[in-house]
């Protein structure tokens, strides 16, 4: 997410102590909608776009490359989502739009209502590894493939758990985010993974990361 304490330090004009060309890197962002922020009532169909500005000036740029809906705990309806994401992209704030921790009925709803500003929807981003294979199980990632959208995955490293650097002995820390998994009910996998690393001279990660990128 496009969320920093200095975010403009390497972005904004003479913030920084080069400036890369704006085309030679990819942004994304997203929109959090809640009941509990006031904008998504007084602006609701402009919430999305009021917000996507601000991050904008901030980051002393004229556009991200995608814009995502951060997950379904917006109080508007899909419809009134759609407008908002229609104005980033017609007014040229983002390149392109999409959603993350939708379900599959809610992504076709949003898709369709889309299709009538003449804007695709192009992602959906989704916790997603070999220890929550829940994307490719319940058909996910299927649906983006159907239509005609990226499947997009987050925690693909399960936050460390697949790189080895956790154990029974020295387990994650209580602060843990996402999903949640005792050490001991994933030993097997973990001892699964690490057997192909070794085999082919690579690290977990690496071989996590491979799973995901093939699927």
């Amino acid at each position: 997410m496009a969320k920093s304490k200095h975010p403009t330090s390497a972005l904004g004009p003479g913030r920084g102590a080069t400036r890369a060309p704006r085309d030679s890197y990819v942004i994304q962002t997203k929109w959090l909608g809640t009941a509990l922020d006031a904008k998504t009532y007084v602006h609701a169909s402009e919430a999305s776009f009021k917000t996507l500005k601000s991050s904008l000036e901030r980051f002393g740029l004229e556009y991200v490359d995608m814009y995502l809906v951060h997950g379904p705990t917006h109080p508007q309806s899909i419809k009134t989502v759609a407008e908002g994401l229609a104005r980033c992209v017609n007014e040229g704030l983002t390149k392109a739009v999409g959603v993350a921790n939708y379900g599959n009925d809610k992504v076709l709803e949003l898709k369709a209502a889309l299709v009538d500003h003449g804007i695709p929807l192009a992602t959906n981003q989704v916790e997603y590894s070999i220890l929550r294979r829940y994307p490719e199980i319940h058909g996910e990632i299927q649906m983006c493939l159907d239509n005609g959208m990226v499947f997009q995955s987050y925690a693909s490293l399960a936050r460390g758990w697949l790189t080895g650097m956790y154990t029974l002995e020295h387990p994650p820390p209580k602060t843990y985010r996402f999903s949640s998994y005792p050490m001991k009910e994933i030993q097997e996998t973990l001892a699964a993974l690490e057997k192909i690393a070794k085999a082919r001279g690579k690290a977990m990660a690496s071989v996590a990361l491979n799973y995901n990128i093939s699927n």
